[in-house]
């Protein structure tokens, strides 16, 4: 994936405006579902929703499965979906993902798989959490060394760990067998970087919000369908498709809320 930083200008002085969207699931076909519901429908009109908001965002961060099998196509797909919002738009990697595709389809217009975004006082840290094969997610020591540099060498003064998996137990003991296995090495290391603010994550297909010492932990819902919180298997839940926004402040603090589409599931339809 690349190593390259990027930086972009903030809207309003004092205060990044960051939308968040998460395991989209799109297909290469139209006639595909995941779990009854039209994912490139729900991630349309996901879009139109944050383009619509009169708090226009700075940047979209896309934090994995973009697409649920991963061929061209279907990140084709998703590529002209995220253009069409208008804004930056960085994409990560989750288990669903190839990253080198992501990287050869994904790098163009206002989308980019940079590994790091500096935005004000802010910089955003983009991780590769997926583990080939596997479901579960694993921060390699070459990702973890690119973090620690990234934090070493950072001008910013405040810090977003954004990558797909869960880096700690969330309650949901199925899912929880699919977080980040070495999440404590993740933990362990940005303890010794006070700019660290937030880490951020998607997979989880449901709202997540912890906190650790001085660092907010967050994970969001999905574009498409939900899972139900604290189940011991896998159980669907009925809320519909949402997203976070998040306004991070310069003095470190953040502002973030979850947002759902009025329309929920229905028979595949939204």
């Amino acid at each position: 994936m690349h190593i390259e930083s990027k930086s972009i200008g903030a809207a309003e002085a004092g205060c990044i405006h960051v939308v968040q969207i998460t395991d989209p699931h799109i297909f290469a076909s139209d006639k595909r579902v995941f779990k009854g519901l039209d994912t490139a429908l729900s991630l349309e009109r996901v879009i139109a929703r944050i383009t619509a908001d009169t708090e226009k965002p700075d940047l979209l961060l896309a934090t994995g499965d973009l697409v649920h099998d991963p061929v061209p196509e279907a990140y084709e797909k998703v590529g002209r979906i995220l253009q069409s919002a208008g804004i930056p738009v960085f994409c990560l990697p989750g288990n669903h993902d190839l990253p080198h595709l992501m990287v050869d389809l994904l790098n163009g217009g206002r989308i980019s798989t940079s590994r790091s975004v500096c935005c004000g006082s802010w910089e955003f840290i983009l991780l590769d959490s997926v583990l080939a094969g596997e479901e579960g997610g694993y921060l390699a020591p070459a990702e973890l060394e690119f973090l620690h540099h990234r934090l070493q060498h950072s001008n910013a003064e405040n810090v977003m760990v954004c990558l797909h998996h869960q880096p700690l137990a969330i309650g949901s003991p199925w899912m929880d067998k699919m977080k980040v296995s070495n999440g404590a090495d993740l933990l362990a290391l940005i303890g010794g970087f006070p700019a660290v603010r937030c880490v951020l994550w998607g997979h989880i297909h449901q709202e997540y919000s912890g906190q650790l010492g001085q660092v907010l932990f967050l994970g969001s819902p999905s574009t498409c369908v939900q899972f139900r919180p604290g189940t011991l298997e896998f159980e669907l839940d009925t809320l519909p498709p949402g997203y976070r926004k998040l306004r991070c402040f310069n003095d470190g603090s953040i502002d973030s809320s979850i947002q759902w589409l009025d329309h929920a599931m229905d028979s595949g339809n939204l």
